[in-house]
């Protein structure tokens, strides 16, 4: 595997994780309706 590839597919999947975690940040807001994290989620970070 070359050099460019690994850092191609190492972007690629941060990126993908960055955007799990934002979308699912993003419906637990929805499911609140208030605009804010539950406390579980902050007791778990």
């Amino acid at each position: 595997m070359n050099y460019s590839l690994a850092v191609a597919l190492g972007a690629l999947l941060l990126l993908g994780v960055v955007s799990l975690a934002v979308w699912d940040d993003v419906r637990d807001r929805d499911d609140d309706r208030s605009g804010r994290v539950d406390e579980k989620r902050i007791d778990m970070k």
